[in-house]
């Protein structure tokens, strides 16, 4: 508020300057009155003592020039007597009338000074009116913007024409009531992402649910458990097991670059095309190529996927493998510990066509198991930013297949342990494991 006060501050002298001024000139031209009828007084009362001096003279002379040539001198002294008592009779007069010039002068002089007063007063009421209007008028502008801003008026802008406090404050009010719409229009922004994000969520649960088989499941020789964890926004993996003949059964997990409702649509067809080449009796190797390039053809989307494939002859216990851009297949024989089973790097599937995918294989044998997980697990972070690698994945299965037996149990002990791992942190996959125990 220093430019107000210095407002105020310049009034009031200036106030106080106009009535010293309009007092000085006052009593300057009284003064100037004053001396003149001074000066003229002074000039009447010499005028006076030259005519009473030369009529006495007069007298004189004339008393000495009589008829009988002598000096009467009682003549002269009544003369100069009646001469002296005329002057002093003027002089009173001349004396009673400067008195009445001084009397008039006082009243002219309390006049001068009481209109001098009164314009002073209303000098000081308009500059007080003026400098009222500057600082209120201001401040009622501000109020009105101010109040239709409170109101819900985000697109008001608020302006002051003033340079003072006021100004400066109704700038900052500016920026405030801008920032407040940013931060609004954020807000709004945010939660129509948030809305399409959770119906998206809850349509890719939905479609997966229906889609996705149990995730239990027995047969005569063999026994498997599947396991999905998943988020809010994500929906990029996925698992499958089928029998794509009467002696054989198809594993498949899988996750996708990105996440959403596109990769979520992208992973359910590719899920559908190896379900059908793998009826059709091709290899992992050729179930891959051909699901490949029927993707890679129709895929307009920058989006990849990471499939691992396994094929097993249930009769033989001969099963072929394919990782194409996954992580490798854990298994563990009876007796021994996890190793991992990798046939070399083969590219995801759904990038171009025409690519070369090779297979690997292996026989089981009776008390065999397979883990085949995403990269929701063996890239799990916790708070510093350690990852749960794959091989503290293999780790920790060779110690939880000590305590739990069936493929149930251990897919979920695994997982807990995943989880306890990475606490509150919030990761970017999905996990995503299936257990299958060969019996033989």
């Amino acid at each position: 508020m220093k430019s107000i006060y210095k407002q105020i501050l310049f009034v009031s002298i200036g106030i106080i300057m106009m009535f010293s001024l309009i007092t000085v000139l006052a009593v300057f031209f009284q003064i100037n009155d004053f001396e003149s009828g001074l000066k003229d007084g002074g000039e009447r009362i010499q005028e006076e003592v030259k005519d009473h001096s030369q009529r006495l003279l007069e007298r004189i002379e004339d008393e000495l020039g009589s008829e009988n040539g002598t000096m009467n001198s009682d003549g002269i002294m009544d003369s100069s007597k009646q001469e002296l008592d005329r002057f002093v009779s003027d002089v009173d007069d001349i004396i009673d009338s400067a008195t009445e010039s001084v009397d008039e002068l006082y009243f002219r002089s309390a006049k001068y000074l009481l209109i001098a007063l009164v314009i002073v007063i209303i000098l000081t009421n308009l500059l007080i009116w003026f400098l009222a209007k500057r600082i209120v008028k201001p401040i009622k502008e501000l109020m009105t913007q101010v109040r239709a801003v409170g109101e819900g008026d985000l697109e008001m802008t608020i302006h002051v024409d003033t340079k003072n406090e006021i100004g400066k404050l109704a700038e900052e009010f500016d920026h405030m009531t801008k920032q407040v719409k940013i931060n609004t229009d954020q807000k709004q922004q945010t939660m129509v992402a948030q809305e399409r994000m959770n119906a998206e969520y809850t349509f890719v649960n939905k479609l997966r649910g229906e889609l996705l088989p149990d995730n239990v499941y027995s047969g005569k020789n063999y026994q498997l458990y599947a396991l999905l964890r998943d988020f809010k926004g994500a929906g990029g993996c996925f698992y499958d097991y089928f029998s794509p003949s009467k002696n054989h059964i198809a594993l498949v997990v899988g996750d996708t670059s990105s996440a959403g409702v596109s990769s979520t649509m992208l992973l359910l067809l590719a899920k559908t095309y190896i379900d059908v080449f793998s009826r059709m009796g091709y290899t992992p190797a050729g179930v891959l190529a051909e699901t490949n390039n029927h993707l890679s053809r129709n895929n307009d989307t920058a989006f990849t996927i990471n499939i691992l494939l396994c094929i097993i002859d249930l009769e033989a216990g001969q099963m072929s493998y394919v990782c194409a851009g996954s992580e490798p297949l854990l298994w563990k024989h009876a007796g021994e510990e996890f190793t991992f089973l990798d046939q070399g790097d083969c590219l995801p599937i759904g990038h171009m066509e025409n690519i070369p995918y090779r297979s690997g294989s292996i026989r089981l044998a009776q008390g065999d198991t397979l883990v085949l997980y995403t990269r929701g697990l063996s890239e799990a972070v916790d708070e510093k930013g350690n990852r749960f690698t794959g091989e503290e994945l293999a780790l920790s299965l060779n110690r939880i297949v000590t305590e739990q037996v069936d493929c149930e149990g251990i897919a979920c002990s695994l997982m807990e342990e995943v989880e306890e791992f990475i606490g509150e942190t919030e990761q970017r996959l999905e996990r995503t494991v299936i257990t299958f125990r060969y019996l033989g």
